[in-house]
């Protein structure tokens, strides 16, 4: 079974047509294509939309997915069990570190609330379409659903659009997730009013940004808006995390460090008038996760807060900020 808003608004990651849904046998479960003979499967109702192209050129993720996706049963990823009204469902007790390994690895298998923060930007109007890129167990398109978007979540992992699918189940929120590859995305024309990323891009090589970017910009809507965070190469802490490295190029998953003038130009170059907007320094937690952080990253977190805030008062001290947000209209 499929969600009718994904048939009428996914298109094939490779050709950018639309797609038709084939009838669920005993030989194969029910998958969508496209008329150029592209398959893609579905898996617990999660379309897996990653293109051929992706497959020698991303994170290791897809990989794992497009084996899983093949043979669900197998990989032991079908009919995982929903979590009661009270539970914290069992993947995101194990991968919740993976949220901010510094403030939350001495949380795995300890959770006793989602840690759901408030998202930084609100719909123009109820049921605006927000894209939310590199989703993991969903945590952003679930905030963004509180705060009155229809969220659309997308991530390379297959377990994390499923455990995402669970959750929004779970709350009883209006979202939906697919399995895809952000420089492929596999949705048609105009289909968002809002994007937002938040810890995600910082893993990217920039051209896999700017692919990331590219492939966004068909899809915003006309006064659509884009908020996604990246960080920044002169930070206080991203300074240290490259002289530790010698500042040589970053590998594989490690973060990557840019410019102001450098994401202004990219940003405004592929998606449109952009600005910058401090999201904080040294660390990325949320306010409304202070109280799960132990002391010594409360105080860490305080000291941000309070920089930040300072950094309204003295805009010269954005330059200095870690996390920042490129905000981008459509």
């Amino acid at each position: 079974m499929i969600d009718s808003w994904y048939l009428d608004h996914l298109a094939c990651p490779t050709h950018g047509i639309g797609l038709e849904i084939s009838a669920s046998g005993s030989a194969e479960p029910a998958a969508l294509f496209c008329a150029k003979g592209c398959r893609f499967p579905v898996i617990e109702g999660v379309p897996v939309m990653l293109p051929n192209e992706a497959f020698t050129a991303t994170h290791e993720n897809v990989i794992a997915s497009l084996r899983e996706a093949a043979d669900p049963k197998a990989a032991g990823i079908v009919d995982n069990r929903a979590p009661g009204a009270d539970e914290i469902d069992g993947w995101v007790q194990e991968m919740v570190a993976h949220t901010n390994s510094l403030l939350y690895t001495h949380l795995v298998g300890r959770l006793e609330r989602y840690p759901i923060p408030g998202i930084p930007l609100k719909p123009r109007k109820k049921g605006d379409t927000l894209l939310d890129i590199g989703c993991g167990w969903g945590r952003w398109s679930l905030a963004a659903a509180r705060a009155g978007f229809f969220p659309v979540g997308i991530d390379t992992q297959l377990r994390a659009a499923l455990a995402a699918t669970r959750v929004a189940r779970q709350l009883d929120l209006p979202a939906r997730f697919v399995v895809a590859d952000s420089r492929y995305l596999p949705f048609r024309a105009q289909t968002f009013d809002a994007a937002y990323s938040y810890s995600v891009l910082q893993h990217f090589s920039k051209e896999d940004v700017v692919a990331t970017l590219k492939s966004l910009k068909p899809l915003m809507r006309p006064g659509g808006v884009s908020k996604l965070h990246l960080l920044n190469a002169l930070g206080l802490r991203s300074l240290l995390v490259q002289l530790r490295r010698g500042f040589r190029e970053a590998r594989d998953f490690e973060t990557r460090y840019w410019f102001l003038g450098e994401m202004l130009r990219t940003f405004e170059k592929c998606l449109g008038p952009s600005r910058i907007e401090i999201d904080g320094f040294f660390m990325q937690g949320r306010i409304e996760d202070r109280a799960l952080f132990r002391p010594m990253h409360r105080l860490i977190f305080d000291t941000s807060r309070a920089l930040t805030w300072l950094s309204r008062c003295i805009p010269p001290l954005t330059h200095l900020a870690d996390n920042l947000f490129v905000i981008s209209d459509s």
